[in-house]
């Protein structure tokens, strides 16, 4: 998963990303425990807020600290085929328009 944290400094607001990867465990995502941190939502500023972090957790060794601002999560899907297989097709579809263009060129 991926937190997009924002975190008040006496210097201002510090934007952050902290990327962890996701234990073994079959829990949903909603249930952040696995992570070793605790969650608020907050309605007023629609995010949620760090209350809890268990010692030495996920995202405590990533960086997490107390009353951060969790603005945005997201959650990396696994069951996705690897990006790299859209140059084998590509090159085979150049391949036959370039041999289609060429046949036609010997035509006329």
């Amino acid at each position: 998963i991926r937190l997009h944290v924002t975190r008040s400094t006496e210097y201002g607001d510090r934007f952050k990303l902290f990327q962890v990867t996701t234990p073994a465990q079959a829990e949903p995502v909603e249930n952040f425990t696995r992570y070793g941190v605790s969650l608020e939502w907050d309605e007023e500023d629609n995010a949620y807020y760090v209350v809890d972090m268990q010692f030495n957790g996920l995202l405590e060794q990533a960086g997490l600290d107390f009353g951060d601002k969790v603005t945005k999560i997201d959650v990396a899907q696994t069951d996705v085929p690897v990006k790299q297989w859209v140059y084998p097709f590509a090159l085979a579809l150049l391949a036959g328009v370039i041999v289609l263009q060429l046949k036609r060129k010997q035509r006329e």
